[in-house]
């Protein structure tokens, strides 16, 4: 709740036009709800900011509403708390802005895809670090999966005791 307190507070003080730390400042900034999506990483600052602008605007516009109705000040936040915690009721972000950005992040996927394990293997990281047995250079991507899959707790034996006790009566008809 300290964090809600001084979002709510950095509101106050954006409303009544006093400087902000640098952390806050993008309350005092006029936000336009119908500003089109740009895809830069500027694009996506500003869509963030609006996003937390208008969650925050939300939150301060409804305990102001409870506090109208003469609820006490700590009841109001308790009221608004939903909105002071939900993180995707009030945003700027249209669902085809959203459905862009997945196709954009597909995209950039399909073309990192075929450098990734030159990547990884140009930053060094071992096999045994990422905990993965495709990354071997060696040929022997099968027999290490193989080697990693008996390593499994559920494979130390070759027939599981619960098949003989379970599943072959069953499947034999003797329950």
């Amino acid at each position: 709740m300290f964090c809600f307190r001084s979002l709510v507070k950095a509101w106050e003080q954006a409303q009544s036009g006093k400087p902000l730390s640098p952390t806050m400042s993008y309350l005092s900034d006029k936000i336009s709800h119908k500003q089109k999506w740009e895809n830069s990483v500027d694009g996506i600052v500003k869509g963030f900011r609006r996003v937390a602008y208008g969650k925050v605007q939300s939150a301060v516009n409804s305990i102001r509403k409870y506090v109208r109705r003469g609820l006490a000040p700590e009841d109001a936040w308790n009221m608004s708390s939903v909105q002071l915690v939900a993180a995707s009721e009030y945003t700027s972000i249209s669902e085809a802005d959203i459905r862009y950005l997945q196709e954009t992040y597909e995209d950039h996927l399909g073309k990192i895809r075929p450098n990734a394990v030159g990547l990884v293997d140009a930053f060094d990281f071992r096999d045994q670090i990422l905990n993965s047995t495709l990354g071997a250079y060696d040929g022997r991507v099968y027999e290490r999966l193989m080697e990693e899959a008996l390593k499994s707790p559920l494979n130390a034996e070759p027939v599981n005791q619960s098949f003989h006790k379970y599943l072959k009566p069953f499947m034999q008809g003797k329950l």
